[in-house]
């Protein structure tokens, strides 16, 4: 009996193992500024249904995350600026045709599959 739990234990546990786990998408912002709104706009526009947690930085808690997604990617903490977009294993600082560029490259993952 105990080898029959041993064995279900283990299909329960590897069953999960091939499931991917998509790190959620986090919006970091400040009170305004003009690059964050663009950003914001654009993202809501083009990606109405994308789940994206939107983190205001003036809050001491969301300040603490946002420097901890910028030492995940080695940011230079004097040099961080918003908007900061975190996903996965790639970031967004700023807001550009280029940073946009990134984003809608980036993004794909987060999107169901067509």
């Amino acid at each position: 009996m105990k080898h029959l739990i041993s064995v279900l234990v283990c299909l329960v546990f590897l069953s999960g193992c091939g499931q991917k786990t998509m790190q959620p998408i986090t919006f970091f912002t400040h009170e305004g500024c003009p690059y964050c709104e663009k950003a914001l706009q654009y993202i809501h526009l083009n990606y109405p249904k994308l789940p994206m947690q939107v983190l205001e930085i003036g809050n001491e808690q969301n300040m603490i995350k946002f420097v901890q997604c910028a030492q995940k990617f080695k940011l230079d903490l004097k040099k961080l600026g918003t908007p900061l977009i975190c996903m996965g294993k790639h970031y967004v600082m700023g807001w550009s045709e280029e940073e946009r560029n990134l984003f809608n490259q980036y993004v794909k993952s987060y999107l169901p599959k067509k």
